[in-house]
Order: structure tokens, then sequence, then C-alpha cells
């Protein structure tokens, strides 16, 4: 089946660089990584020719994976950093990688929604 990209956030360029803002109480690490301020939502596709970097963000999806995905970030190959920022998808894999993929990750979390990161609304619903 052929992916709608319409439907995602394709990274296409090389040496990207996302720069997130610091969480409120940046003292404390574990705040500082489960709760920047700079908050992307939806599903990623990292492109194999592409490289990017993402420090201080949160990439959050908590809704039904679209088009047959795996997860909600897909690394098809190049070069991708992500440092002070989270991973988090409800109920799915968070991130695949395929092929020449490089992945650093540093001081980073990865996985469900810890308790409030979502809202009150969207944790009491179900991932299909």
């Amino acid at each position: 089946a052929k992916l709608d990209t319409s439907r995602f956030v394709v990274v296409r360029r090389r040496n990207l660089r996302i720069q997130g803002k610091p969480a409120i109480n940046a003292s404390a690490p574990s705040s500082y990584i489960r709760y920047p301020r700079t908050r992307l939502e939806g599903q990623w596709i990292l492109l194999e020719k592409a490289s990017a970097s993402f420090d201080g963000v949160l990439l959050a999806f908590y809704r039904p994976l679209m088009d047959n995905a795996e997860a909600c970030m897909r690394a098809l190959g190049g070069s991708w950093s992500f440092s002070r920022s989270g991973i988090h998808c409800g109920g799915h894999q968070c991130i695949s990688a395929v092929g020449n993929t490089s992945l650093a990750f540093l001081s980073c979390t990865l996985g469900g929604f810890p308790p409030g990161l979502a809202g009150k609304s969207r944790m009491k619903r179900p991932a299909t």
C-alpha cells in the first residue's frame, strides 16, 4: 500500500535543527525532559537522506495510528539526534528504525504518557 505522506510530518532536509523552549522548572531534570514547553504533535517520517537534531521538544501522538503505520515516528535512514526531549505515544510503538539509520538519545524519555502529560481528557481515550 502506498503511503499518504500528506498525513505525516515528513523530514526531507539535511542538518535540520529543531530547538524547543525549556520547561518552566528547568532546574529539575526530570521535569525538563518530560514537560518541555515546545510540544509537536503528529506522526513523523524521517527520510533516508535527511538528518536532524531535536533539542528540548516533546514529540507526542495519542490518536490511533494512520495508514497502517507501525510507530509514531519512523526513521527510514539518515542520522537523528535527540537531546533533553521526549517521544511519547499513547498505546503505540514510539519509534522504529530501518536500514542505515543512526539514532542518538541524550537525557530523553521514550514511551507512553507519564501521568498528566496527555491531560485528563486524553488519558481516558483508549488507543486502538
